[in-house]
């Protein structure tokens, strides 16, 4: 990790992927919160818990934040409540992880039986009269 001051945070929870429950997210200490870049990942420490969040931008009073979750709308965080923040450095996954791998052959079906679906749906409307 080289020089500087780090920490590690448990992962919990469904906001932060590829991250699974389990995982030590490692942060690298944020001395300002002008160094904040817009699009970095930071773990944010506030007096309602800690949070792995992208950071979107700053305004007067607060920061706005995203989920890599997509299904998490942005928010902001106020800068009473930020207690400390540090820049994701490194993800160490549990040792019994395994990744979910998509049932390809099953998504292969379905886009045949979709496709063909198609096909007789614009064969119906082929004969039609224009």
């Amino acid at each position: 990790l080289g020089h500087g001051k780090f920490r590690g945070f448990m992962a919990d929870g469904d906001s932060m992927p590829p991250f699974i429950n389990g995982t030590c997210v490692v942060g690298e200490y944020v001395e300002s919160l002008k160094d904040l870049k817009p699009g970095k990942e930071y773990i944010f420490v506030t007096a309602e818990g800690t949070t792995f969040k992208t950071y979107v931008k700053s305004k007067k009073n607060s920061l706005t934040v995203a989920a890599d979750n997509s299904f998490y709308d942005p928010y902001d965080i106020q800068l009473s409540d930020i207690l400390q923040v540090w820049t994701y450095t490194i993800g160490i996954l549990p040792k019994d992880y395994k990744p979910y791998l998509p049932d390809y052959a099953h998504l292969k079906d379905m886009i045949g039986d979709l496709k063909k679906t198609v096909q007789d749906l614009e064969g119906k409307i082929s004969k039609f009269p224009s």
